[in-house]
């Protein structure tokens, strides 16, 4: 056990690299593999500007909100215009 975390502090890259490889393919959902891994990425993207520099960014806030509302206002929009019935 201590020889293969040694294995894994001398290669640290080669590890990452192999575990976002292979965890995608080990979930049984690869949907949700994806989204862990987008939210990993988001938390890791916010701690280097927050946790290191002491920036705090309101440009990861608007991007993530408006990829989460720019999806419902063109259903209802669309929905308003009559293109489908709700």
């Amino acid at each position: 056990m201590n020889a293969a975390l040694q294995l894994i502090r001398r290669h640290r890259v080669a590890a990452v690299i192999l575990f976002l490889i292979v965890f995608p393919l080990l979930m049984p959902y690869q949907a949700l593999a994806i989204n862990i891994l987008i939210f990993g990425l988001f938390a890791v993207g916010f701690n280097l500007l927050f946790g290191y520099t002491g920036l705090l960014s309101f440009g990861h806030a608007h991007s993530w909100a408006w990829a989460a509302t720019s999806p419902a206002s063109a259903w209802c929009m669309a929905a308003c215009l009559g293109c489908w019935r709700c």
